[in-house]
């Protein structure tokens, strides 16, 4: 994630250019990033021009984190988050697979782990929102984020 290296490299920066200048560069990295990636979707550009503005965005970010020394609560939050991700992709995949099907508590428990009634309902629920008005699934996607939390899943190797 940041090595040490980078963490002196990013604390050096903000001394010498301040954590309001480095708070303005991360802010114009971003709106970069924001016109190149509308250029791509607009297939004005090739993906591969983004790469440099990513790695822009990215070190700013780490830098800000480092600078205001949160650094430590940065990479707690970002594998919490991946952590997050891997369960919404692996409910989402779930769902599609058994898209149409009715299933039992017992069926429910095998492909998901548990099978509290909350997600007997929220299954139901979900099944209605993505046939009926899927641009509310991500409603849905947030609140099965809070069941069942699960520490140390993706937990990088330092």
């Amino acid at each position: 994630m940041i090595t040490s290296q980078e963490e002196v490299l990013y604390q050096q920066a903000v001394n010498l250019w301040g954590q309001g200048s480095q708070a303005t560069q991360l802010l114009h990295h971003m709106a970069a990033l924001q016109v190149k990636v509308c250029d791509l979707f607009d297939e004005r550009i090739l993906p591969s021009k983004l790469v440099g503005d990513l790695a822009d965005v990215t070190i700013m970010i780490e830098a800000m984190a480092t600078g205001l020394s949160l650094k430590d609560d940065y990479i707690r939050s970002r594998r919490r988050k991946l952590r997050r991700l891997k369960r919404r992709v692996a409910f989402g995949a779930t769902m599609k697979d058994l898209e149409g099907q009715v299933l039992s508590e017992r069926e429910l428990k095998r492909a998901f782990g548990y099978a509290p009634a909350t997600l007997l309902a929220e299954t139901a629920l979900a099944d209605y929102i993505v046939r009926t008005a899927p641009d509310q699934y991500m409603v849905l996607g947030k609140h099965i984020d809070e069941l069942g939390e699960e520490e140390g899943d993706l937990d990088d190797q330092d």
